[in-house]
């Protein structure tokens, strides 16, 4: 659960994560304030990862928090910042996604559009 420090900031303590992992993502509800940019900015101890939200953004959001990197141990607290928006829902969703090794089969990349599947690949 996200431990709500006003509309606009939270925080919540990490979880023990599987190892090993690759790529850690966040899932936070949001709806906008006003007419800014939304965007956020999410920090643990000394690291810190930002970007922004679509304008207008209201509902899920995923935030990559693979950024952090060795910030990332269990306990440590992940503060969430918006500006521009604000929670819409007081939970965070952690999902964590370890990359398989590259074999020599072939893989096959779906996406929305092609220039998402060349960044994938």
């Amino acid at each position: 659960a996200l431990l709500p420090d006003g509309p606009h900031r939270g925080r919540v303590a990490l979880p023990a994560l599987p190892r090993p992992w690759d790529t850690l993502v966040a899932t936070v509800a949001v709806e906008p304030v006003g007419n800014d940019e939304p965007r956020f900015v999410v920090s643990a101890g000394d690291r810190s990862t930002s970007g922004a939200f679509d304008p207008g953004a209201r509902g899920r959001r995923t935030l990559d928090l693979t950024p952090l990197g060795d910030a990332l141990v269990p306990g440590a607290v992940l503060t969430f910042a918006l500006e521009g928006a604000r929670f819409a829902a007081p939970t965070v969703e952690l999902a964590v996604f370890a990359n398989p090794t590259r074999t020599p089969r072939r893989l096959l990349v779906l996406a929305p559009h092609p220039d998402d599947a060349e960044i994938a690949a």
